[in-house]
């Protein structure tokens, strides 16, 4: 297999060749959006390879975009599973999964927990792989919880969503809960912020491998065997890009992803700091995953968050798995 990324291709100056046969796509959508965010992306690839097949997982859309990451994922796995069974001979080579925002976390977690995966290449745009930590605008119609934790601000999500006894209730049924991480060690007397991250959220220090976490999911003590698995199946890509962007105004940090992330230009120096966050074992390596620095693509990185890829241009230069011939 050969993969034409961005990374790669904008640093050798190479143009992506018309008539290439592209592997499989699956995309999954961001939070408060559904499965036809992809539609414009989907007209681009067609463009470069016109019998490539695609598909837009229908999973969490809309409303249901900010359910329980656990469930979501599951249903992301099960129905790649189902997909694939139907046309074995299209995905025997393997795909791609391309994701965005929230979508793109979920993702690279079902890429960690999915032990019959063939997924080439994992690209996940504006996702937040290290957590949020911050509030983006609440609508009034937004789900209660959500606007629960609006109201409380930014400064005292972690008494409820991470301790406390609603607790188990934001952790089971709000997304956003399942990747709050607040990095503060004390807020006034007696608050703990971090340490409630690693105790009361379920999902996101699993899925990082933090080693200070207090569980392997909900009602699961930690297990370390869990996490072994999760490394193995992560390092059976063969490619991983992960972007951000210094002007998303969803993401909170927009670098949130600063040590699991492939940042642009400023961050390509953390590779390693990456590697040892995400799976903090000295004793493996990404040698197989692509992690180049975009150093000519900046208006990548100035982008949107709801706006990934600017142009067309940077959208046909940025990645695309090809089929071997």
């Amino acid at each position: 297999m050969a993969i034409v990324a961005a990374a790669c291709m904008a640093l050798a100056q190479l143009p992506v060749a018309t008539g290439t046969s592209l592997l499989p796509i699956f995309f999954m959508h961001g939070i408060n959006d559904n499965h036809n965010e992809f539609n414009d992306m989907q007209s681009w690839i067609r463009e470069i390879d016109p019998n490539v097949t695609m598909y837009s997982l229908p999973v969490g859309d809309d409303l249901a975009s900010i359910t329980n990451l656990w469930n979501q994922g599951q249903q992301i796995m099960d129905q790649m599973r189902e997909r694939i069974a139907a046309l074995p001979e299209v995905y025997k080579d393997g795909y791609v999964l391309l994701s965005h925002s929230q979508g793109a976390l979920t993702a690279r977690t079902v890429v960690e927990r999915m032990d019959d995966h063939n997924i080439h290449t994992y690209i996940g745009l504006a996702g937040p792989q290290m957590g949020e930590y911050g509030i983006p605008k609440v609508g009034p119609h937004s789900e209660p919880l959500l606007q629960k934790l609006a109201k409380v601000g930014k400064e005292l999500v972690f008494s409820v969503a991470l301790t406390g006894p609603l607790r188990s209730e934001f952790q089971d049924k709000l997304s956003v809960a399942n990747f709050w991480n607040d990095p503060r060690p004390r807020y006034g007397l007696f608050g703990k912020p971090h340490a409630d991250y690693l105790n009361g959220n379920t999902f996101l220090p699993v899925l990082n491998n933090d080693p200070h976490r207090g569980s392997q999911g909900p009602g699961k003590a930690k297990n370390d065997t869990e996490s072994e698995r999760y490394k193995a199946n992560f390092l059976r890509l063969q490619h991983a890009v992960f972007t951000a962007g210094t002007a998303d105004d969803m993401i909170f940090p927009w670098n949130s992803g600063d040590e699991t992330s492939l940042i642009l230009n400023i961050f390509f120096l953390l590779i390693m700091d990456l590697i040892f966050e995400l799976f903090p074992q000295p004793s493996w390596g990404f040698a197989s995953i692509l992690l180049c620095g975009l150093r000519d693509l900046n208006g990548w990185v100035l982008s949107r968050h709801a706006s990934p890829f600017p142009s067309t241009v940077l959208f046909q230069t940025s990645f695309l798995a090809e089929r071997d011939d």
